[in-house]
């Protein structure tokens, strides 16, 4: 099966720069990927699972671009176990 990425980070990459009627649209959706995942992170922080030090609205970020990194590499063609063995360094971040 061959992976096409994420609409919206493929239209990041494709159209953020060189066509700024764009970027903004991009950029508000991508704030609403940031601001899910800091949620998911203040949720797990509250129930333990992620330690109350590190800043949600950080991991929020570093956790959306690194789910867009790995569909950018599966896009690639990077073979699984490659991406696979990313995976626990990404959430080496949540410890």
């Amino acid at each position: 099966r061959k992976a096409h990425g994420c609409l919206i980070f493929n239209t990041a990459s494709e159209f953020g720069l060189r066509h700024p009627e764009f970027s903004e649209d991009i950029k508000q959706v991508l704030l609403v990927f940031n601001r899910l995942f800091e949620q998911a992170v203040l949720r797990a922080q509250h129930e333990g699972t992620i330690p109350e030090k590190a800043s949600p609205a950080d991991l929020g970020v570093y956790l959306c671009a690194s789910l867009g990194s790995l569909r950018t590499l599966a896009k690639i063609g990077t073979p699984p176990k490659t991406l696979a063995a990313l995976i626990p360094n990404l959430l080496k971040a949540l410890e």
